[in-house]
């Protein structure tokens, strides 16, 4: 905690120190860090988390924490409101309204841009005949489908294959020009 802190050569420096987190003056005293965290729950298997992750350590912003509990209080977080409630997606993966994976939610909303209800309560549907409709609702007909695969099982849907190839050659114009 205190090398990430104030020893700049540190390899955790920059996302601390470097950001202004620093130590509280009273906890430069062993004995007294040791005395707030005997009182404040630490136990074998927990870390030092703040709660506040722009906060500084100090016995108003620290709690010990596991590490599930700290993976969710990191600055890359991306929260998601839905139901009126805002949790990381790690969270809502967990919540038991969510019938698809972490992954699934995460490619849902972040790639596929769905709605985040709609991504956590739609059931993961792997190309068997009962999809009408490709993950970015275009229709699959069999005009709009391509068959890939070792076995050609796999239904692509050919309106969502040219959407990503005008983008990555509108990407490439855009570097290039």
């Amino acid at each position: 905690m205190r090398r990430r802190c104030t020893v700049p050569s540190s390899e955790k420096y920059p996302r601390y120190g470097g950001r202004g987190i620093s130590v509280c003056a009273d906890w430069q005293s062993f004995d007294v860090f040791y005395a707030w965290a005997t009182s404040s729950g630490y136990a074998e298997g927990l870390s030092i988390d703040r709660i506040d992750n722009d906060g500084n350590y100090e016995p108003g912003n620290c709690r010990w924490a596991t590490r599930s509990t700290q993976s969710g209080n990191r600055r890359n977080n991306v929260l998601v409101t839905i139901f009126g409630e805002t949790k990381n997606m790690t969270e809502w993966s967990r919540d038991p309204r969510c019938v698809v994976s972490y992954m699934a939610l995460k490619l849902r909303i972040e790639r596929r841009g769905w709605e985040p209800a709609r991504a956590l309560t739609t059931p993961v549907i792997k190309n068997n005949d009962e999809a009408t409709h490709c993950p970015a609702d275009h229709e699959y007909t069999p005009d709009n489908i391509v068959w890939e695969g070792p076995d050609k099982a796999w239904r692509k849907c050919k309106t969502c294959m040219r959407n990503r190839a005008r983008a990555r050659h509108a990407e490439r114009d855009r570097d290039s020009g």
